[in-house]
């Protein structure tokens, strides 16, 4: 069974929220090519302010998380997530980076040097499709265009985001999960349309889709940013519990199926990270 979280667990939990909702929104920093970010640093040796550079709130995930993330040394991602009704989402991603850290950020990595990043996001379901024996398939992809791309949304920190088109969209056969692929323009701190490509994986969970979304600038897209984005995105594992069966399955070291459905394709030599995105890819 579960340990029931301690007041000073509750209490702190609630304070981290307080001090998030209170914070005033933090000067943002544009990362390379205009790409969403934030930090209390100065950027090019500038200071910023009111008239440099444009502030931005932290984005809404819809993440609730019941631990902290972690990467392992494989490289691998594990979140818990938890559900309106109580029950446990495990998600799991390889990445190359390391989480992003700060009040801006719940599940997230990304490269600093070149902007490329992948998150989870999640979003109540449709009522067509939340409950019952409904599956991914039953969600519109008008549904996950409209919440990737939502006005409070990772992409809409600067405004809402333009030019939108799904320029793929597939069931993965061995996960079953719903794959798009998106080409959009989005506004950078400085208020420059940057064109983008973004890549989702999801995954209908109880009353909830929970998504992996990677994505890159269109002109690092040709340069190595599909070859790094797709594999990340295309890892995503997920799988719904009650409380006492996700603390079993942690225990027994399960890693929502990215381990053991990726092994034939790992060179035991190198980590399982770099076996799938290439030697000097993992951090």
């Amino acid at each position: 069974s579960i340990d029931e979280p301690s007041r000073r667990d509750v209490l702190t939990t609630l304070a981290r929220g307080l001090a998030a909702s209170v914070a005033a929104p933090l000067v943002a920093v544009a990362a390379e090519e205009g790409v969403p970010s934030a930090s209390y640093e100065g950027y090019g040796g500038m200071a910023l302010g009111a008239g440099t550079m444009a502030s931005k709130t932290r984005p809404e995930s819809g993440v609730v998380l019941r631990d902290e993330p972690s990467r392992g040394d494989d490289g691998i991602i594990s979140a818990e997530l938890v559900t309106k009704d109580g029950k446990v989402i495990a998600t799991s991603f390889l990445s190359p980076w390391k989480l992003a850290q700060g009040m801006n950020y719940d599940v997230e990595v990304r490269d600093k040097s070149t902007g490329d990043s992948a998150y989870l996001q999640v979003e109540k379901a449709p009522s067509a499709a939340a409950g019952g024996d409904a599956d991914i398939a039953s969600v519109p992809n008008a549904f996950l265009q409209d919440r990737v791309f939502k006005s409070d949304g990772r992409y809409g920190a600067y405004g809402q985001p333009t030019d939108i088109k799904i320029v793929n969209s597939v069931i993965n056969p061995t996960t079953g999960f719903k794959e798009l692929e998106f080409k959009f323009s989005a506004l950078s701190p400085t208020y420059a349309e940057v064109p983008r490509r973004a890549v989702v994986s999801a995954t209908l969970k109880g009353d909830d889709v929970v998504m992996l979304v990677g994505g890159s600038t269109q002109s690092r897209w040709g340069k190595g940013g599909e070859q790094v984005i797709r594999p990340i995105v295309g890892s995503f594992r997920a799988s719904l519990f009650t409380p006492a069966k996700a603390a079993k399955a942690k225990d027994q070291g399960f890693q929502a199926g990215v381990r053991g459905t990726q092994t034939k394709f790992f060179d035991f030599e190198q980590s399982a990270c770099e076996s799938t995105l290439g030697r000097g890819m993992c951090d």
